[in-house]
């Protein structure tokens, strides 16, 4: 056989050099072994041509074995190549005849059908068997074995024929459910778009409310309900806005990715216009925090001012009752609860000749300064007298100034305020004091606000000042509490000279 010959070729070719090559070197190392007496022998003309000729013969003889081995190579590779193509034929020719019913005829319209399902696994239609047939059919009827791989790579192409009709079937089919799918979703694009429209709308009612009241901005008011009804319109439209770009995620997050991009092209201008009406909008809450901030401030200078009318209102009082603070409260605090309700607040203002303030401001009042009762520190607070130190000073125990028990309690350093708790008084030598707590430690004694020659040390601070605030900003500030109880006043003594700063004999360190 074909494969017996290729080894056989192969045997012998290796043998065969194998031999020639132990010749070659069985010369080479005789030649190598007996160097030291060819070297002796150089002068001998004879022995050194004789040398030149084996050597050359030795060449000659290598020559011939790589030639006889490329010989035997290229037999060895041509019948690889025939044993090769046998096995091919032997596998086609059993192939063909696993499929045919007359040998001697070959392959008849039927068997083709046959052999597609069988080899190439799928079913053959009529049309395309008929088709092979016809143009691979011989004079017999029949399709004979040397037309064999012909119709082998009419049946594969017939096969490929029909995975690609199948293939245009199935991408038709998912054409039209796509088109099916994108008009159904129509209905969705037409809710998101009524949704943008709508938002629309609503900034466009929160620009309107906005510019009418920055047209108010020179005018004298401080109400705020149209700001927060602004305000309460920007919300709404930033909610709608948030819900049209909730709608278009869900409906792009829905779909699969063959409609994404056509879903996310869709849905695109809705995001734009979302997207524009939210820059509307932040313009709309600049302009109407410049209102709500003016307005703000007007409603704050009129608590201020109200606030103070009402502290004259309650300072005047005290000044034509002569009654403390402390009196005062009781008289106020009819149920004797220990704070002020709304009603006692109300009803005593409103029970004074001389206060001419309406209820309504009067409650607008009370309800800035407390929530529902007001506490007695905060009452207090509101008829308290402050002074600002404008030159250094100090705060002594006795209220003349050259009182022999008289002590330094400490220094007041200027711009310190102080709360006062009797006075002012002039002692015997004109020196106009008061007895007084220092906010910053809660300090009290007594200190002096002018002396006898002018010099001026307290100023009375606005009613609307606090420890480190102005008046202007004390309005919109939490009532600070009050400092602890003053202590009984002590008598005045002989009068003295104007406090000069430096503790007298005996006081205390300064703090």
């Amino acid at each position: 056989s074909a494969d017996a010959a290729a080894a056989a070729a192969a045997a012998v070719r290796g043998d065969a050099g194998a031999a020639a090559k132990a010749a070659c070197q069985a010369c080479k190392d005789l030649l190598v072994a007996n160097r030291a007496n060819v070297e002796a022998l150089r002068q001998m003309s004879e022995t050194k041509d004789d040398m030149i000729g084996m050597q050359a013969r030795i060449h000659k003889g290598f020559e011939d074995i790589n030639a006889t081995i490329e010989k035997a190579t290229a037999a060895h590779e041509k019948i690889l190549r025939k044993a090769h193509a046998m096995s091919v034929l032997r596998k086609r020719t059993a192939v063909f005849e696993k499929y045919i019913t007359h040998k001697q005829k070959g392959f008849a319209k039927a068997e083709i059908k046959k052999y597609a399902k069988g080899e190439c696994g799928f079913d053959l239609s009529d049309e395309a068997a008929t088709k092979i047939f016809q143009r691979l059919a011989d004079a017999s009827g029949h399709i004979p074995q040397e037309r064999f791989q012909p119709l082998k790579l009419a049946v594969f192409i017939a096969k490929e024929e029909e995975a690609s009709r199948i293939r245009r079937k199935e991408a038709e089919e998912r054409r039209k459910q796509l088109e099916a799918q994108k008009a159904a979703l129509q209905d969705d694009f037409d809710k998101i778009g009524r949704a943008a429209d709508a938002v629309e709308s609503a900034v466009a009612k929160a620009e309107e409310l906005c510019n009418t009241l920055a047209t108010t901005l020179g005018e004298e008011t401080s109400a705020l309900e149209p700001v927060d009804a602004a305000q309460a319109q920007i919300d709404t439209a930033r909610e709608a806005t948030e819900a049209v770009r909730a709608q278009i995620t869900k409906l792009v997050d829905a779909v699969d990715g063959e409609l994404q991009g056509f879903v996310q092209a869709e849905t695109s201008k809705y995001g734009a216009q979302a997207g524009a009406c939210e820059a509307r909008l932040g313009r709309s809450v600049s302009s109407l925090q410049e209102v709500r901030g003016h307005r703000t401030r007007r409603a704050a200078a009129e608590l201020e001012k109200l606030r103070a009318g009402v502290v004259k209102l309650m300072k005047d009082y005290i000044s034509e009752k002569k009654v403390e603070p402390e009196e005062f409260f009781k008289l106020v605090d009819k149920d004797e609860d220990g704070s002020i309700s709304r009603s006692e607040f109300l009803s005593f203002l409103q029970g004074l000749d001389s206060c001419e303030i309406e209820a309504d401001k009067l409650d607008r009042l009370f309800s800035h300064l407390c929530e529902t009762v007001m506490a007695k520190e905060t009452f207090l607070r509101l008829v308290a007298v402050r002074y600002r130190v404008v030159k250094d000073s100090i705060v002594q125990t006795e209220m003349a100034v050259a009182s022999k028990e008289n002590k330094t309690v400490r220094r007041l350093d200027e711009a310190e305020l102080v709360e006062v708790y009797a006075g002012p008084v002039k002692d015997d030598k004109g020196i106009t004091r008061v007895k007084c707590c220092a906010v910053k430690d809660g300090a009290v004694g007594w200190v002096t606000v002018v002396g006898n020659n002018g010099i001026i040390f307290l100023e009375e601070e606005p009613a609307a000042a606090t420890d480190a605030q102005p008046a202007a900003e004390a309005v919109a500030a939490p009532v600070a509490p009050a400092p602890p109880p003053p202590p009984p006043i002590a008598a005045a003594t002989e009068a003295s000279d104007e406090p000069t700063g430096a503790p007298q004999p005996g006081a205390k360190a300064d703090q």
